[in-house]
């Protein structure tokens, strides 16, 4: 971080383990970012599949985009199973429902939710 006119940050996304690889949103200010606080949205680029949550969800308020940047994804979304691969994106409205999430070792994704509700994550 550099002091003057502008701010700005470069980091890898390991210097966001803490946060899950969330690297904007409301929650940010807990982890130590204050400046990437953001109750109007989130963003992650995930790098770790292993971590993911894997259980039958859905939000009421959230919109999430998805953008596979390598590797795929399959996920059943309102019953349906696709197969999501590099360079493809999905998008995810509110009561849509989530479920069988199952990526390969090299995916990366870049997710995004607006807003940013950390609570807004309802199991089914």
């Amino acid at each position: 971080m550099l002091k003057g006119k502008g701010k700005f940050y470069i980091g890898k996304i390991k210097d966001f383990k803490s946060t899950k690889s969330y690297i904007i949103g409301s929650f940010m200010k807990e982890k130590g970012f204050t400046d990437l606080q953001s109750t109007k949205i989130e963003v992650k680029w995930d790098t770790d599949y292993k971590a993911w949550e894997r259980n039958k969800h859905y939000h009421k308020k959230i919109l999430e985009i998805n953008l596979i940047t390598q590797g795929w994804v399959k996920v059943k979304i309102n019953e349906k199973l696709y197969k999501i691969s590099c360079g493809q994106f999905y998008i995810i409205y509110p009561y849509s429902v989530i479920e069988d999430l199952e990526a390969d070792e090299d995916t990366e994704l870049i997710s995004i939710k607006i807003p940013s509700l950390p609570k807004d994550k309802h199991q089914i």
